[in-house]
């Protein structure tokens, strides 16, 4: 055998490695799949001014609101799977799935889309928008969150 034929087959056997090394490897993973929990230090930032005199008008409404926030973790599983759990352990169950633009899915057991727009302002820091349908409008219109 040549030295000619002997490279050939070094490089025909490092290309074919390499090209199946690359088509096993895993998907990627999108960056929102992890635990994150709910950061209680932006709830007032992260009101509008309106909702904020909206609230401070009725104290007790502000703590139901604080209530479900604080403490408030959500799960974006890697199969689609995504839940939300309260401070009080209970759980809401969904499916998530990612689009284009940071746009997520968010389909309920019974059957109502919500779509989310998602960014990172930082290394482990998440913000969830929800999009408005129609004349509805959330009460918070951005929600923190910190990666567990």
């Amino acid at each position: 055998m040549t030295i000619f034929q002997r490279y050939s087959i070094l490089i025909f056997l490092v290309c074919t490695c390499t090209v199946w090394g690359q088509g096993n490897k895993k998907e990627q993973t999108h960056p929102i799949v992890g635990s994150w929990t709910y950061d209680a230090s932006t709830f007032e930032a992260s009101l509008e001014q309106s909702s904020k005199r909206r609230l401070d008008t009725i104290p007790q409404h502000k703590l139901t609101i604080r209530g479900y926030y604080v403490g408030r973790t959500e799960t974006f599983a890697p199969d689609g799977r995504y839940t939300i759990t309260l401070a009080d352990g209970s759980t809401l169950q969904a499916q998530w799935a990612a689009q284009n633009n940071n746009i997520v899915l968010v389909t309920t057991p019974s059957g109502d889309v919500f779509r989310k727009r998602i960014s990172f302002p930082a290394p482990g820091r998440m913000v969830i928008e929800s999009i408005a349908s129609g004349n509805t409008k959330s009460v918070m219109n951005a929600l923190h969150f910190i990666k567990n």
